[in-house]
């Protein structure tokens, strides 16, 4: 999230900026292992990634392309948590936000 603590975010916007839409035509996410030891439920992750896309992309004055992996697996957790997650991710590709 663009307000959460910790967050790589600012860097993000500086670096996409910094070399503009001739040097980044797009962002690969690949995210999602912490979210998977917190449970995160795939409508939230879903919705969470669509914030942080859309908001980049209004701070940096163009639509950066986004391609989203699926990256949910965390050695600290097992499958079942992992799944909603992924399932977050493929909720993301077929929208227009990513």
């Amino acid at each position: 999230m663009p307000d959460a603590k910790h967050n790589q975010y600012p860097t993000l916007v500086e670096r996409v900026k910094q070399f503009g839409p001739r040097g980044v035509r797009a962002v690969l996410w690949h995210q999602g292992e912490s979210d998977s030891l917190a449970k995160t439920a795939a409508e939230q992750y879903r919705d969470r990634l669509t914030q942080v896309i859309r908001a980049m992309r209004k701070e940096v004055g163009y639509d950066v392309d986004s391609f989203v992996a699926q990256a949910s697996f965390h050695p600290g957790c097992g499958k079942p948590k992992q799944d909603p997650v992924a399932a977050g991710q493929r909720l993301i590709w077929p929208s227009s936000s990513a």
